[in-house]
């Protein structure tokens, strides 16, 4: 018996799942892994951050030049690959300025930035909107508008976008 388009469609869907499933559990390992080591190393100079951040989040799987040491600098300040700045900058200033360990939470926040600069309107917590807007102004982004989820809710006009 032969089978129609919706078992093949449905197969496929399932397939696409798998996938997915697959590659969110890879994420989450990386971050995980990422967040432990930077949690028993709170002393790092930044240039050593940049370094292990790049390593941990196994960057070079995006070109293998990228993890060179002479290409770190130019890997955070690359205009092409803005959303590698927005990550980097956002972990830093969780590893500088929170004074507790990073959680899970975070590096899931951090990655999420790094579509910022594909869009034209971000809605987040009162944090992370804060470290989002101070990192698109120093990259001249802050066309982009970042609006705390509160807002919505608080605000007696209901927020512009």
């Amino acid at each position: 018996m032969a089978k129609d388009s919706s078992y093949h469609f449905k197969t496929w869907i399932e397939e696409v799942l798998d996938l997915a499933k697959d590659s969110l559990k890879y994420e989450q390992d990386i971050f995980v892994k990422t967040m432990n080591y930077f949690n028993r190393r709170r002393d790092l100079s930044e240039q050593r951050v940049k370094k292990e951040f790049a390593k941990q989040m196994k960057i070079e799987k995006i070109d293998p030049m990228l993890a060179k040491k002479s290409a770190i600098d130019k890997l955070y300040n690359d205009d092409k690959l803005p959303s590698l700045r927005i990550m980097f900058d956002s972990f830093y200033h969780r590893y500088i300025h929170l004074k507790r360990e990073l959680l899970i939470s975070d590096i899931n926040d951090i990655a999420i930035n790094s579509c910022a600069p594909y869009m034209d309107a971000i809605i987040t917590e009162k944090y992370q909107s804060q470290v989002l807007m101070e990192i698109l102004r120093k990259m001249k982004l802050s066309n982009i508008k970042s609006f705390k989820v509160s807002a919505f809710f608080t605000e007696k006009d209901f927020p512009k976008i």
